[in-house]
């Protein structure tokens, strides 16, 4: 997968926000598949000051699938860009989303990486944890 270089840039200035005018980076992909991928972003981005910044971002992709017609391709970047993730506690939280876009058929979102532990790889407590939280969500609402 291919990052944009100037993209990059404009995204970092976003997480860092400093004046950000180069960067290294590396991806690792985290997903793949045929129409979408995830790729991790590892890199170390330098100021104007020549102060270096140390990132581990990720960038999603997806694009429109044709037989779709609910639009359920782009429902990650709609509840970004709602702020709907405000309801939820600290406990329930998403990764933050430092930029998305919705262009042409194809979904971009850049967000925080979080390391842990996730889908199947969940115990009984955690998912016991998180059935708590979904329960106050409900609760809010």
């Amino acid at each position: 997968m291919e990052i944009n270089h100037d993209e990059l840039i404009f995204v970092l200035n976003k997480v860092f926000n400093a004046e950000i005018i180069q960067a290294k980076w590396q991806t690792k992909e985290l997903q793949g598949g045929t129409i979408g991928y995830v790729n991790l972003v590892i890199g170390v981005a330098e100021n104007n000051k020549n102060e270096k910044y140390p990132f581990n971002i990720v960038l999603k992709v997806d694009k429109e699938r044709p037989i779709d017609k609910s639009k359920r391709w782009h429902r990650e970047y709609d509840l970004y860009r709602s702020d709907f993730c405000k309801i939820f506690s600290d406990m329930f939280c998403m990764p933050k989303c430092f930029y998305a876009e919705l262009n042409n058929g194809e979904v971009k979102i850049w967000m925080e990486y979080i390391n842990g532990e996730s889908g199947n790889d969940l115990t009984i407590e955690m998912l016991e944890k998180v059935a708590i939280e979904l329960g106050h969500f409900q609760g809010r609402l």
